[in-house]
């Protein structure tokens, strides 16, 4: 799996066969994605209730490419 974070200013949709998450920074440090929460929309970041205990979330795409 390959993970794209993004930020702010990122202007788009969702890239084929990727899908749109909530991950925490550690997880993604070592590959595990354990912790990724795949969201509905990009009106989801941001969204305390979905980070829930993260410590440091972070947004992107997670998929094969």
């Amino acid at each position: 799996m390959v993970f794209t974070e993004i930020d702010n200013n990122y202007e788009g949709g969702v890239p084929v066969g990727a899908d749109i998450v909530v991950v925490e920074m550690d997880d993604v440090l070592d590959g595990s994605f354990e912790s990724a929460l795949v969201l509905y929309g990009f009106d989801e970041i941001g969204d305390a209730s979905l980070v829930g205990d993260m410590n440091n979330p972070v947004y992107g795409f997670l998929g094969d490419k």
